[in-house]
């Protein structure tokens, strides 16, 4: 995964573009987040921020129950 954090002190919009640039060509990111993140990029950036906050949420339990159900079993 590449480094986010860089975010934090993005303050125009040309500099956030070319970061998300950046992200998209990175190896190191997956198949899948380079398809979400275009697929977001076509969206109102507030609606896709939004989204994908709700999504973060619902991945971050069901991972939290998995990892619980896993070490219940162990």
């Amino acid at each position: 995964m590449p480094d986010l954090s860089v975010f934090k002190n993005v303050e125009s919009q040309a500099a956030a573009d070319a970061y998300v640039e950046e992200i998209k060509a990175s190896s190191a990111c997956s198949y899948w987040l380079k398809a979400a993140l275009e697929e977001a990029l076509k969206r109102d950036p507030v609606d896709a921020a939004n989204d994908a906050e709700a999504l973060s949420m619902i991945l971050q339990v069901r991972a939290a129950a998995n990892l619980h159900e896993m070490t219940r079993k162990a």
